[in-house]
């Protein structure tokens, strides 16, 4: 699942299935704000490559 963000493009996989993927991508409100988990690959090798995508290993809703 491509989840695009301010930050960047992430790809969600954990969880997601042909059977769960419509809820999840339900689950996510545009313009909310989330706290965003990504592994160390992600944040720190794929942010220097082109057009590569980061992993998302978990993630909730920011509630104020």
């Amino acid at each position: 699942m491509l989840i695009e963000t301010s930050s960047g493009k992430f790809e969600l996989s954990h969880g997601v299935t042909r059977d769960t993927r419509e809820e999840i991508a339900a689950s996510f409100v545009v313009g909310a704000e989330y706290d965003v988990e990504t592994g160390w690959f992600s944040r720190v090798v794929m942010i220097g490559l082109l057009d590569e995508i980061g992993s998302i290993r978990d993630y909730g809703l920011v509630t104020p």
